[in-house]
This record gives C-alpha cells, sequence and structure tokens, in this order.
C-alpha cells in the first residue's frame, strides 16, 4: 500500500469549492444548500477553481509519481487573510495568482466569511470545521485595521507571543492539533526563525460518512496497478448502488456523496486506460473539462471498486506559487506588506502546506492546514527617532579639522 498511486481524488471542501452544490440534475433527490451563493460568494467559488486545479498541476509536476493530497481552499484562506496586507503590485500579483482580479478586497473577504459559516453548517451530518488563527512576534507593531479585518472576516484568533520562548511553537502547534481533531500534529518544526515575525494560519477538518457506505464483508484483497507495470495488493472496497458517474474516452468519473449528499468526493482516472496519470492531470485536469464532465453526471446502477488507503502530505509551496505568479510577494526586495506594517520590509518567506486523508467503509475523514510565514529584511535604512528628553553632553566643534570649540552637559534645560 505504501508505492499505491493515488490516481486522483477532488476533495470538493479544497478543490471544487461548492461546484457539486448545484449539480442537482443528476441527483434530483440530494438535498441542498440553505440559501442560495451571493454573487460575490459564486465569484470567489469560480476563482477558486482555476486556482485549485493550476495549484494541484503544478504540484503533482512537482512532486512527479508521488501520492499528493493538498486543500486549495486551505491554501487559498490563507494567503486571502494575507492578501489583507499586500499594497501596490504585490496586491495585483497575489490577486492574479489567486484568481481574484475581478473582486474588490472587501467583496473578497466578505465572501470568505459567509462561505465559512456556509460550508461550516451546510450538513449536519458532516463535520466540517474551519479555523484561522495569526500570531505575532511579540514586540511586533501591526496595523490595527489588518488585525480588525482579519478578525472580523476571517474569524482569526490574533495572539502576540515570545516567538524566542521554545514553547512558542508548541502552543501554534497545540492550535494546529486541536482544529484538526490530533490528525496533524505539527506545522512548525523545532524552534522559531529569528527572522519570522508572523505565521497566519488556517486549519480545515472533515468528517463524513458516505451516504451508500461499503461493506467490510465485502472488501477484498486485488490487485492495484502501478504506473511502472508491477502490481500491489491492497484492500479494494465494493459496492453496487445508484451512484452518479462518467465514463467517456477522456475520463472515468465518479461520484460518492457523504451524509445528506452535500459534500461528495469526486473520482476521475483517464478514460483509456494506456495514458498515464501524470499526462491527464498535466493535460486534461482543467476547471473547464472537470466542470463539464460533472455536468455529465448520471445516476444510475452502477458497480464500484475503491481501495481503502490513509495518506499524509506536506509540500513547501514557494516554488509553486512563484511560478503561479506571486513571486513578487515573497521577494525581500520587491514585496509590499505595508498594509501590515508600514515601517518594515516583510515578505513571505515560507508557505507551508499539510494535509491527510483516510478512507475507508464508512467514509473519509481529511484535514489540512496552511502556514504564511512572514520575514522581515533589513533592507533599506530604517527611520530612527532619537529624542533627548534626558541629561545629555552637547559639543561645539569645527568640524573639518576635529577642533572642539565647547562642551557642555545639560542636566535640566531651563534651570
Amino acid at each position: 500500500m505504501r508505492k499505491l498511486l493515488l490516481i486522483f481524488i477532488v476533495f470538493l471542501i479544497g478543490v471544487s469549492g461548492c461546484t457539486l452544490f448545484n449539480q442537482s440534475k443528476q441527483r434530483p433527490n440530494s438535498k441542498t444548500l440553505s440559501r442560495e451563493l451571493t454573487a460575490h460568494e459564486k465569484q470567489l467559488v469560480e476563482a477558486g477553481r482555476p486556482f485549485g486545479y493550476e495549484l494541484f498541476r503544478k504540484t503533482a509536476s512537482q512532486d512527479s509519481g508521488k501520492n499528493i493530497f493538498i486543500s486549495p481552499l486551505s491554501v487559498s484562506m490563507a494567503l486571502g487573510m494575507t492578501l489583507n496586507g499586500a499594497a501596490d503590485s504585490t496586491k495585483i500579483a497575489m490577486k492574479d495568482a489567486l484568481h481574484l482580479q475581478s473582486l474588490g478586497q472587501e467583496s473578497i473577504n466578505k465572501s470568505y466569511t459567509s462561505l465559512i459559516d456556509l460550508l461550516r453548517s451546510a450538513d449536519s451530518n458532516v463535520d466540517m470545521k474551519l479555523a484561522n488563527s495569526i500570531w505575532i512576534r511579540q514586540g511586533f507593531p501591526v496595523q490595527d485595521a489588518f488585525m480588525e479585518t482579519c478578525k472580523n472576516f476571517f474569524k482569526a484568533r490574533i495572539e502576540s507571543l515570545d516567538f524566542s520562548d521554545p514553547s512558542a511553537s508548541d502552543k501554534i502547534n497545540k492550535w494546529v492539533s486541536d482544529n484538526t481533531e490530533g490528525l496533524i500534529q505539527s506545522i512548525i518544526q523545532g524552534s522559531i526563525p529569528q527572522d519570522v515575525v508572523m505565521y497566519l494560519i488556517n486549519a480545515i477538518y472533515f468528517k463524513g460518512n458516505w451516504r451508500y457506505q461499503f461493506d467490510e464483508s465485502e472488501t477484498a484483497s486485488k490487485d492495484f496497478y502501478l504506473p511502472d507495470g508491477t502490481t500491489n495488493k491492497v484492500d479494494m472496497m465494493k459496492q453496487k448502488n445508484d451512484l452518479a458517474a462518467y465514463i467517456s474516452d477522456q475520463v472515468q468519473m465518479l461520484d460518492l456523496s457523504y451524509g445528506d449528499s452535500l459534500f461528495t468526493m469526486t473520482l476521475m482516472m483517464p478514460g483509456q486506460k494506456d495514458k498515464s496519470i501524470n499526462k491527464f492531470v498535466s493535460e486534461d485536469l482543467t476547471a473547464e473539462n472537470v466542470h463539464r464532465w460533472i455536468s455529465n453526471l448520471s445516476k444510475e446502477p452502477t458497480r464500484v471498486e475503491v481501495p481503502k488507503f490513509k495518506m499524509s502530505y506536506q509540500i513547501l509551496l514557494n516554488k509553486t506559487l512563484k511560478k503561479m505568479g506571486m513571486g513578487k510577494a515573497f521577494d525581500p526586495n520587491k514585496a509590499n506588506f505595508s498594509n501590515i506594517n508600514p515601517d518594515e520590509k516583510l515578505f513571505i518567506s515560507k508557505v507551508n502546506h499539510k494535509a491527510f486523508v483516510k478512507v475507508d467503509e464508512k467514509g473519509t475523514e481529511a484535514a489540512a492546514v496552511t502556514s504564511v510565514s512572514m520575514g522581515v529584511t533589513s533592507v533599506g535604512p530604517k527611520i530612527r527617532t532619537i529624542k533627548f528628553d534626558r541629561p545629555f553632553v552637547f559639543l561645539i566643534r569645527e568640524r573639518t579639522s576635529g577642533t572642539i570649540l565647547f562642551m557642555g552637559i545639560v542636566q535640566n534645560p531651563i534651570q
């Protein structure tokens, strides 16, 4: 199982936002959301789709041949918070990479707020958690407007910590563990680097039982065909049910619902067996294609086999996000995060992402954490402030020769 290649799972809460929520025509008995998405929410979700697929394609290219599992929603939300601190060309570059060019900052923030509330309460039979936090180096000044925005719109916990204290990383990691039900234990390894002044972190936890569960007695050891032509024995789950699926020369797609069917897992593999999964991801896996395939899903009696699996994945997203056009935000000389602190030269030093997923006969448990580390650089002179508001010495001198004409001390200017 350790060599198991995860063909590809589009995990709804991460990759497709609410794409499947409106596909009622192939599931006429599906429950719907408690309300319609607002125009701005729809724009945010629509922007999230191309961002998610591009992020996945580039991640898969970077880690070719490995199991991949990420949450674009988590990455998007952590960077969405950070976006509020960006200015000028840095903000433009980040919005372009996030595919949010058409939305103003207030609309972006409001949409994230309502989307968080909507996802949390979408299905009472699914445990869905979204949490945000900001951790600031003690003594580092941050604009009140930035903190208020993140607190009000992203419901972020904001805390100042002594980053030099070894227990600081433990406290942050405990928050991560608490908000992922222990599936992800930490996001910071060891002590906090001296140049890091802030962490902006998003955590997502999901647990849902299949709407139609697999019978454990039907699970059997079967061959799973690996890219190199060899096979592995895996625990293969089986069921026959009225399921939504789509099969073409390009793709084989299956939709498995959780709870009341608001959340689903969509599985896809190449339509033709001789096409590699890497080629499928790089050539066919686009937001437009997936949207078209989903629109063709039809619900009818279907026999399926799906392997049980459990995996953890971790990646540093710096290289990927730079390739997506966000390079300026990582450049100590060009980044502009003056809306966080106008007097310090801030830049994104790291975007760390961790994810975990477990799939079995009952359902799925998954979690993801994204941490945006903000570094500070000494590029350019700092503006100093000196107040002579206590006793001082003074000289009267000739500068070129160095001759000192007078020397004095002031104990009390009005004595």
